[in-house]
């Protein structure tokens, strides 16, 4: 009899999940430096608020948000989450 159950794959996610996060971090840089003021230089600043956006939506919700409607859309989910000064 069977008494464990083991899942290979449970953890396997980051198969979909870094190459998204490559994809949307420069992206990510490009909102922060231009909508927030957030120095390329400055990473401590730029973790911070990438950070707490990717705490809001997940890296592959807002990859999904990039890939099928574009930046423009994105810039307006990551405003939604943090308004712009």
């Amino acid at each position: 009899m069977l008494t464990e159950c083991r899942c290979h794959l449970g953890d396997h996610d980051w198969v979909l999940t870094v190459p998204a996060a490559q994809w949307i971090i420069p992206e990510m840089q490009k909102i922060a430096q231009r909508d927030y003021k957030i120095g390329k230089n400055d990473m401590k600043a730029f973790n911070a608020f990438r950070n707490y956006v990717f705490s809001q939506a997940t890296v592959m919700a807002l990859y999904e948000t990039y890939a099928s409607k574009g930046e423009a859309e994105l810039t307006r989910k990551v405003h939604s989450i943090v308004a712009p000064a």
